[in-house]
């Protein structure tokens, strides 16, 4: 966008421009007009020969008003104006000079202020105007920057959610397999939490929820990105984590805050978490493996008894595929019928 001072400037230059303009040719006209008449005075006189005196000079100047009308026979002044008198032949007969009248010169005068007014006027709208327009510029971003904030951010917890944490993600994807280094993601679930929405009604869960966001970001860096992803879900993203060692010991860190038990509306509540961590390096995939491979080691942390944590290691996905390929034998035996009860006395007489 223009500034404003510019526009203010450029308009003042083309209003001076054109006033001074006129002023020009308004001067230019009076002279032209002063000579003709001039022209025609000494014509009435037959004033073809160089014997035009110097009185008749005073009663033509008087008559017509010229200023300092003289006959001329040196330099002119640079505001005098020239008429040089011929004869029929062409023949230069005498030189006449005055001073013409300046009418532009008053149209200065008279025209300035008004320009100047509406110049000011104009200045004073063009400041409202732009005034408002950056106020609402101002506003629109606000509320841009309060949407996106909306957009990004879980109502309930007030934590960034799954959008925030997706993007997050991403960039520490790209960033860590551009400039090296690690970073971890902690994927969390709150065990028996649905008992705590069960029997103590959700209005109990939200209150729970909230305080395991609050004490998350209390045990956590100031650094570590905490997210509730939905539900009784929530993500840490961790960076600089450098070991096994260090994974295991920030993830009892959480775990020991959220099973802290919590006093709601005259309840004490004890919930744990499950945790499937994962190690972001300069191998690893996208984001969508990162968060496979993380509800990989949630799931084995929840099936070895919970309220505990495991690191995700390529062993997982051989046992997932296994599994996967069990539940579809089942799936099929299922379909076909081909399920039997063997019962322990049956097998003993085999």
């Amino acid at each position: 966008m223009v500034p404003f001072g510019v526009i203010v400037a450029v308009a003042i230059v083309f209003v001076v421009i054109a006033v001074l303009s006129a002023a020009q040719r308004a001067n230019e006209v009076a002279a032209d007009t002063e000579q003709e008449l001039l022209v025609r005075a000494l014509a009435d006189r037959g004033a073809r020969t160089r014997d035009v005196d110097h009185a008749a000079l005073n009663e033509i100047a008087w008559r017509l008003g010229l200023n300092n009308l003289r006959r001329m026979d040196g330099t002119p002044a640079a505001e005098d104006h020239v008429y040089e008198l011929t004869s029929v032949n062409g023949d230069a007969l005498a030189r006449f000079s005055w001073t013409p009248k300046t009418p532009g010169r008053e149209i200065i005068y008279r025209v300035i202020p008004f320009v100047m007014l509406a110049l000011s006027a104009f200045a004073v709208l063009a400041g409202l105007v732009f005034r408002h327009m950056r106020q609402t510029a101002q506003t629109i971003a606000a509320t841009e920057t309060r949407l996106r904030h909306l957009a990004m951010h879980d109502p309930l917890c007030a934590l960034p959610n799954r959008m925030f944490f997706g993007e997050r993600l991403e960039a520490t994807i790209d960033r860590v397999r551009e400039a090296g280094g690690n970073a971890a993601v902690f994927y969390i679930d709150l065990d028996h939490f649905k008992d705590v929405n069960d029997t103590l009604g959700h209005h109990v869960g939200d209150e729970l929820l909230r305080s395991v966001a609050q004490r998350l970001v209390r045990t956590l860096r100031g650094d570590d990105v905490v997210t509730r992803l939905g539900g009784d879900e929530f993500a840490v993203l961790s960076f600089g984590v450098l070991d096994d060692a260090a994974l295991q010991a920030m993830a009892r860190r959480i775990i020991e805050a959220i099973s802290s038990p919590y006093s709601i509306r005259n309840q004490s509540i004890v919930i744990g978490a499950s945790i499937g961590i994962v190690v972001i390096n300069d191998s690893v995939g996208g984001a969508p493996d990162v968060m496979r491979h993380a509800d990989m080691a949630l799931y084995r942390a929840k099936n070895e008894g919970r309220n505990r944590a495991c690191v995700y290691d390529s062993a997982m996905d051989e046992e997932l595929v296994k599994r996967k390929a069990l539940e579809q034998e089942l799936r099929t035996a299922i379909e076909n019928n081909a399920l039997h009860v063997a019962s322990a006395h049956s097998q003993s007489h085999r």
